[in-house]
């Protein structure tokens, strides 16, 4: 079982992040679709999420971050969406038909309508080797497949 008594460090999340299998876009921007680990979790509980559409600001519920807590536990993770540019990483999901996210609202017009929650995090907050971390990916990352607009 999880359990998550301090929040994560940039260190440790810089970490996670370095493992994911990337996809690079244009010149400077990474695409991975992974899933919602306690890390991530750990980041939605730290900062203020934006619902979409729309962009209203929230702080998620704990009865979110539970459930995202308890399918990881379970083995079925909520698929999660991250692109990092220069000024920071996105990280967003969907609890409304989550397990065909992001890939139904590349293909369906009307799941791109679907609610999902995002964080945006600076990459000042990530700490000084965040930079690195995103040369060291985009000089290594392969080209993201044409299924994937534009991000």
């Amino acid at each position: 079982m999880y359990y998550q008594s301090e929040p994560v460090s940039c260190e440790q999340f810089l970490d996670y992040l370095d493992k994911l299998p990337w996809c690079q876009q244009a010149e400077s921007v990474l695409v991975a679709v992974h899933h919602c680990s306690p890390e991530v979790v750990d980041m939605f509980k730290h900062h203020d999420v934006k619902v979409y559409p729309g962009g209203l600001k929230i702080k998620l519920d704990k009865s979110t971050t539970h459930m995202l807590k308890s399918k990881f536990e379970e083995g079925e993770p909520i698929p999660l969406l991250l692109v990092w540019k220069k000024e920071g990483i996105e990280l967003s999901f969907r609890t409304h038909k989550s397990n065909d996210f992001p890939y139904d609202t590349w293909d369906n017009p009307a799941a791109a309508a679907y609610e999902r929650e995002a964080i945006f995090i600076e990459a000042e907050e990530l700490g000084e080797k965040v930079a690195d971390c995103l040369t060291k990916h985009l000089t290594s990352a392969k080209a993201c497949p044409p299924r994937i607009p534009k991000l």
